[in-house]
């Protein structure tokens, strides 16, 4: 006759988190806010990161280049156009010679069109104009980050097209930088006479530059209500711009329930700029993500140690302690509806050892010692 269940009242339910995405049409949240608990940053920060969650680098031989050349926090042996293609999934030399030629071709082509002796801002133009005119052609697409659609579709969100306007500033010259908010990427011209903002997703930039009304019209079309906020604002390396090529793939991913690739991009992200906050908070859903869908599918030792391994780098992470503990719940809840029960006091006490004096795991162990004691043992200790 098989022996009856053990039931607790007790019961906890698993928290399931949403990476950033899309808030506004003007593309991505990349977040500025900091995070309540946050990881060590630094040099190396995103490497021992990846030690400690068990990550192994996969990138392709390119991209470990890349990594080497941005190491330093620029960019040396690429072109921000080459690096932006890597980033983007580019793992090929020959597409990349292939791609550096196409690219070679528009900068020929800016070159002719520039003309140094003008001011600045008529400069600015040129290139926005050719842009627009000869390249992002194929139209904007939200998910349109990496740099390959723009060479393979002419399609642009407005990451690609910053990256593309910095590419092109750089053949002729122009101080052009990136400029991070939490929805949006534009770039800065600025030097010591002048000094403007260029949106790089709207070609009619220039022509209602000096209209306040139309260039904040255009500003929360692009970015959103609060996405232009001056205290949000950040201007970025090229390096860093880079990184949010990978925290945009990481948001996809996340959004497609590939929480183990995201884990990846994240931490890529990272690499590139460990300050940045969205990519921090997105790779800690997309581990949680990952546990919980192990646990559904029973890897529970698995689904414990990546949550174990994600709470030594932010202890006090809600979600994490909290699914944490639903791991184990579950995990000896399982082997109690298989009369495991021996087995299961060993896991309620593993949780007790990630979680000391936690009350439903403390609850649990009193049940599964009345149980083992019920079946004429003495019980177990503690």
């Amino acid at each position: 006759m098989p022996r009856p269940q053990i039931y607790l009242a007790l019961f906890l339910a698993a928290t399931l988190l949403a990476g950033e995405a899309a808030a506004h049409n003007g593309g991505p949240d990349f977040g500025a806010a900091r995070s309540a608990g946050r990881s060590p940053q630094g040099a190396g920060a995103a490497e021992s990161l990846g030690r400690l969650l068990g990550n192994v680098p996969t990138g392709s031989r390119l991209e470990a280049r890349l990594w080497a050349d941005a190491a330093d926090g620029r960019l040396d042996s690429f072109k921000l156009a080459e690096a932006a293609l890597i980033a983007g999934g580019v793992n090929d030399e020959q597409a990349l010679a292939h791609d550096r030629e196409l690219f070679a071709q528009w900068s020929a082509a800016i070159k002719g069109l520039d003309r140094p002796s003008d001011p600045l801002r008529r400069r600015a133009a040129v290139v926005l104009v050719y842009l627009h005119d000869k390249i992002l052609t194929g139209g904007y697409r939200l998910e349109a980050t990496d740099l390959a659609r723009v060479f393979d579709r002419r399609e642009f969100n407005c990451v690609s097209a910053t990256v593309m306007y910095l590419a092109l500033s750089a053949e002729i010259g122009l101080p052009a930088v990136a400029i991070e908010l939490p929805t949006h990427a534009c770039c800065r011209v600025e030097t010591a006479s002048d000094a403007f903002d260029v949106e790089t997703t709207c070609r009619r930039w220039f022509e209602i530059i000096d209209d306040p009304i139309a260039r904040a019209a255009v500003q929360r079309r692009v970015a959103g209500p609060q996405g232009g906020a001056a205290a949000s604002r950040r201007t970025i390396s090229t390096v860093e711009l880079l990184a949010v090529i990978y925290y945009n793939q990481g948001v996809e991913l996340i959004g497609r329930h590939a929480d183990a690739a995201a884990v990846d991009a994240n931490l890529n992200a990272l690499r590139l700029d460990p300050a940045h906050d969205g990519a921090e908070r997105n790779l800690w859903v997309a581990v949680n993500n990952s546990a919980l869908d192990r646990c559904r599918e029973g890897q529970f030792a698995e689904a414990a140690d990546a949550l174990g391994r994600a709470r030594r780098a932010v202890p006090d992470h809600p979600t994490l302690k909290h699914n944490e503990l639903y791991v184990y719940q579950q995990w000896a809840l399982t082997l109690c509806r298989e009369n495991r029960y021996g087995e299961a006091l060993g896991v309620i006490d593993a949780g007790l050892k990630m979680q000391p004096a936690q009350p439903v795991l403390t609850a649990y162990r009193r049940a599964v010692q009345t149980r083992l004691g019920g079946e004429g043992g003495a019980g177990v200790k503690k």
